[in-house]
């Protein structure tokens, strides 16, 4: 178990989802959110729930509304279970933009060296596929993954992908010496 200053990891956090913010403003987004914080699984029920009544809101699609939570759902279970602790529950950042009828998103969580590593090689041997290679590849890992109790398999990330508009943007920056905060980039239409 890492240790970490939660005050550092807050602030760090807050300033990536006010760049996104910025960018998203800056790029016409008439709407967006923001989240923050401990994660446990009320409040992504929560975040589910406050999402899907914002969205019907702003007239997104109904395509977009499955779409747009399919990912989530995904990223935040990501968090809950792979994401390194800053006390009790994993910290997280999420934001998301609304802009010409496509949801553009952002979810933050802490991570080691190792783990950026493998999500970074993962995601960019996904984005090379195309939408029924995608798939497949999510069928074979399915039947064949090496599955443990926190999945592991990848199958998560797999759903994102596939469910997204162009793949995901992953980055990562450095906390501490061995802690980053992971960023993950998708859009849905």
């Amino acid at each position: 178990m890492h240790s970490v200053d939660q005050t550092k990891i807050s602030e760090h956090i807050r300033l990536e989802l006010s760049h996104f913010q910025d960018l998203k403003r800056l790029g016409g987004a008439k709407e967006v959110w923001q989240w923050s914080g401990e994660l446990d699984s009320h409040d992504l029920h929560a975040i589910t729930q406050d999402l899907e009544q914002l969205l019907n809101e702003v007239g997104a699609s109904k395509q977009c509304v499955k779409r747009t939570f399919s990912i989530l759902i995904e990223g935040l279970q990501n968090t809950l279970l792979h994401s390194l602790k800053s006390g009790d529950q994993p910290m997280y950042g999420l934001g998301i933009a609304f802009i010409n009828d496509q949801v553009d998103m952002i979810i933050l969580s802490l991570s080691d060296d190792e783990h950026v590593q493998k999500v970074c090689e993962l995601v960019k041997d996904l984005n090379k596929l195309n939408t029924e290679d995608i798939k497949s590849h999510y069928r074979m890992t399915m039947n064949n993954g090496q599955i443990s109790e926190k999945g592991g398999a990848g199958l998560g990330l797999i759903t994102m992908v596939m469910k997204s508009k162009d793949g995901m943007h992953v980055e990562a920056s450095k906390v501490t010496e061995d802690i980053q905060v992971l960023s993950c980039f998708l859009s849905v239409s």
